[in-house]
């Protein structure tokens, strides 16, 4: 090995559980991360790492992603617009279909307007337009524009930012598609029409409604997320009763999260990623304590009855300064029982834990160890050295023997 196996106390080094980047530890981590990086780039070293806005090819649930009322307000639609899923996008990270709202004309109705106007266009229920957002890839505007160039699309700035413009012909009308490099989320919009729109400028209007209500937010993957995509599976919408009491507080606190508050939580956690790969650059491992207790007994991490009685409040009046009270408190209960598994949940580093102690009750006591990014393969190697040393599988705490 290139170095001894580090022991110390994770929150030594400032890798604590990534949250708002005023978090001192997170700060001074990410100056000397900067300040390494920097040293090393200028020797033409390691080059900076960078995720794409949506890792791991996760969808985006289209109605976290599309804020209709927003759409309804800029493209002057009279009545409520609805949203639905769409799978036309293999590479999109969501593809949703903005459906014209009102009622749908009768048979007669129909007929009496094709009679009249020589086409139906767009009926209530029809799609107005979709939008599709591509974040599961690396881009950056200047890339973008050479792709534009590439494709022979047109330059466009008329919803006042730069997009490229595709010209795709329905029928006897030439249709645009506006394709477009979003800087906040670091994606690549694209809104067409749907199949029966026509009008070039309320397609327009539907790109700068995308433009302007998809941030960082709205492309997230988390409680909020797995709790909409939840209530697609299961054909109906999710209540509090599906989930966790904790999971659907984590949801409604994610929901009334904003676009700055969710990066600056980014900026801390991809502050801790550097910190944590300057380590690695002079040490295999990472060791510390799985827990920072010994195992608890079962039910004692549960919710108390008032706390349960308070969530249960929650899910009628949920203002946002009670909620980031809230998990002001609740962060610092949860981390002091589990404070080192973070800093793998938050970076992405591997980690395993192995039950290398046993206390005097006879209970095992979780000893970690934290790899480089992708060296999963040093800890199964450590894993399998580590048990034919000191076997475990024989190992059965009383109360299991009961």
């Amino acid at each position: 090995m290139r170095a001894a196996i580090a022991i110390v106390v994770s929150a030594a080094m400032g890798l604590v559980a990534c949250g708002k980047s005023e978090n001192a530890g997170a700060e001074e981590a990410r100056k000397q991360a900067e300040a390494e990086q920097k040293a090393k780039e200028a020797r033409g070293e390691a080059a900076k790492k960078i995720s794409p806005p949506v890792p791991g090819q996760q969808k985006v649930p289209c109605e976290q992603l599309i804020d209709l009322a927003k759409f309804q307000e800029v493209t002057g639609e009279a009545e409520p617009l609805a949203v639905k899923e769409k799978k036309d996008e293999a590479e999109a990270a969501a593809s949703c279909s903005i459906l014209r709202g009102g009622k749908r004309p009768t048979e007669a109705e129909q007929a009496a307007l094709l009679k009249k106007e020589g086409r139906l266009g767009v009926m209530a229920g029809d799609e107005l337009c979709n939008v599709s957002a591509f974040c599961w890839t690396i881009e950056d505007p200047e890339r973008f524009k050479r792709k534009c160039a590439e494709r022979k699309d047109a330059d466009d700035e008329s919803m006042g930012s730069y997009a490229c413009r595709q010209l795709v012909m329905v029928g006897a009308f030439d249709v645009f598609v506006y394709r477009f490099f979003d800087a906040d989320t670091k994606c690549i919009l694209q809104v067409r029409g749907g199949p029966s729109n026509t009008d070039n400028d309320l397609i327009r209007k539907c790109a700068i409604a995308a433009r302007d209500s998809i941030g960082p937010a709205q492309i997230a993957v988390g409680a909020a997320s797995s709790i909409d995509a939840t209530a697609k599976w299961i054909g109906r919408k999710a209540s509090p009763d599906d989930v966790e009491p904790t999971t659907w507080l984590l949801a409604t606190i994610g929901r009334k999260l904003s676009a700055l508050e969710l990066q600056h939580s980014r900026d801390a956690c991809q502050a801790a990623g550097r910190a944590l790969g300057a380590f690695f650059q002079r040490y295999d491992l990472f060791l510390d304590g799985t827990m920072a207790y010994p195992p608890t007994r079962i039910g004692e991490l549960a919710l108390k009855p008032y706390e349960r009685i308070g969530l249960r409040a929650l899910r009628h009046v949920s203002p946002k300064p009670v909620l980031d009270r809230i998990l002001a408190t609740l962060g610092p209960n949860v981390l002091d029982k589990m404070p080192n598994t973070q800093v793998a949940n938050q970076t992405g580093v591997p980690a395993m834990s192995v039950p290398l102690s046993w206390n005097a009750a006879g209970l095992p006591i979780g000893v970690q160890f934290t790899a480089p990014y992708g060296d999963e393969a040093t800890l199964f190697q450590l894993a399998a050295q580590l048990e034919q040393a000191r076997p475990w599988a024989g190992r059965i705490p009383p109360i299991a023997a009961r």
